[in-house]
């Protein structure tokens, strides 16, 4: 570490530092434009703000299922196939769509794809939950529910813990009814509204399965200004039983809280399963934006760990999957307007790695951690906008990492500083580093 430290007075290196300690080191990675929604000679000035991976069509391979929040309002389907993504339009809606999920939740064995929309056009045909069904090479629709109000998010799993897959749905606190987070469940071929949560704020984030290691599902909710951020809700006895969580780790915590979209995974790789989510909220002297986890260690007591802090801007669109490829989980997150960041874990600390990076004219709404393209590797995938003049292209973009050659030493293992284009000073196992692209000789 001497060595490494005399060369960079030396140099006279930029370091840029991000809070808790870790640096922003930039890994090789490759990136692919899925779409950029010309496919079909029309110019699309529109955003992607939500992206759902699976098998869709009930072929067997995985497909990206995207929707436009603005234009036309469309829902489309990609799958790769001998090097050539096939583009199908499958429904022109009428509102925004800002919400997609993929999965059985009418417990028919076959995956559906699920949406929800928020009336931001001039027709008032929005405000829903619908569902398409493959059937036959055509698409089936069914209206789930038409509300009095915007969809935030949506999350698919057995959240009533009777057996059987549902539709967790978030909303705006504009609700005729109070309620802003329900559930409906396909019950003798009809479908049934089940009122979760009537906490008088907008819902930020949804997420269904089991999160505090104790029999049964929960939902866990993120709600936008809210003095509690994140709580969670469990059914176990025909009634939805709510917990704050995020307030009991903030001892100085006076003013509202935001929580952006938030999931349940492994994020540590020690085997259990926390809540990650990204947080801003107000001490009672200054804005605090991270990306936390919580994690239940008996009943009723969460432990929270800041994986990034210190940030200047909140921290959303959320994902996490073994994207590197070696076993291990990693998270991403979207950072200020075009950033998107990775963070691992090596036991002692998280390392952050920037990944998508504003040269390319990125705005990234939505991300995604899953094997798009069914090669059996992990891909970041992330829904946005490019920027170009005159008008904006949105897009979809697909991030891989590219292993580094025989003998190199991998960036994730190493503790680094840039010192200019594709060169790093590094640290780790005992050595120091030099480092082109991820061709590192010993110094």
């Amino acid at each position: 570490m001497r060595k490494l430290i005399f060369a960079l007075a030396i140099l006279g290196a930029i370091m840029l530092k991000v809070g808790g300690g870790a640096w922003w080191i930039a890994d090789n990675w490759g990136y692919t434009n899925i779409t950029n929604g010309s496919n079909d000679g029309k110019n699309y000035g529109y955003s992607v703000p939500a992206i759902a991976i699976g098998d869709a069509d009930n072929d067997g391979l995985n497909e990206t299922v995207i929707g436009y929040k603005n234009g036309t309002y469309e829902l489309r389907m990609y799958e790769y196939s001998s090097g050539t993504w096939t583009e199908t339009n499958i429904t022109d809606e009428t509102s925004g769509i800002y919400a997609v999920a993929i999965g059985d939740v009418n417990n028919d064995s076959k995956n559906e794809i699920v949406i929800g929309m928020q009336n931001d056009s001039l027709s008032l045909d929005g405000n829903s939950i619908r569902i398409y069904e493959n059937k036959s090479g055509g698409w089936i629709e069914t209206n789930i529910s038409t509300i009095s109000r915007d969809v935030t998010v949506i999350a698919l799993g057995y959240a009533s813990n009777k057996g059987i897959n549902g539709i967790m749905a978030g909303f705006t606190n504009t609700s005729s009814d109070g309620y802003n987070v329900k559930f409906y469940d396909n019950v003798s071929g009809g479908w049934r509204e089940n009122n979760v949560s009537n906490n008088p704020y907008s819902v930020a984030g949804v997420a269904v399965g089991n999160g505090d290691s104790v029999a049964g599902n929960e939902t866990y909710v993120g709600f936008v200004n809210s003095p509690n951020g994140l709580k969670m809700y469990k059914n176990t006895t025909g009634k939805w039983v709510e917990t704050n969580i995020s307030k009991i780790d903030i001892t100085n915590q006076t003013w509202p809280t935001t929580t952006s979209n938030l999931l349940i995974k492994d994020v540590d790789n020690n085997g259990k399963q926390e809540i990650v989510m990204g947080m801003s909220y107000n001490d009672g002297y200054t804005v605090i934006n991270q990306v936390k986890n919580y994690y239940n260690i008996v009943s009723s007591v969460w432990i929270a760990t800041v994986m990034a802090g210190g940030l200047t801007y909140m921290p959303s669109s959320i994902g996490v999957g073994d994207y590197y490829g070696n076993g291990r989980n990693a998270t991403v997150y979207k950072y200020s307007t075009f950033n998107i960041i990775g963070i691992t874990n090596s036991s002692t600390f998280w390392q952050q790695t920037l990944i998508g990076v504003d040269s390319s004219g990125v705005m990234a709404n939505a991300l995604q951690v899953a094997d798009i393209n069914d090669d059996g590797k992990k891909e970041i995938i992330m829904g946005g906008s490019l920027y170009s003049q005159p008008y904006n292209v949105y897009s979809v973009l697909e991030y891989h990492y590219i292993t580094p050659a025989t003998g190199g030493v991998a960036a994730t293992d190493l503790f680094c500083v840039a010192l200019g284009k594709n060169k790093r000073f590094c640290s780790g196992n005992g050595n120091d580093y030099l480092c082109i692209k991820d061709n590192c000789v010993v110094i």
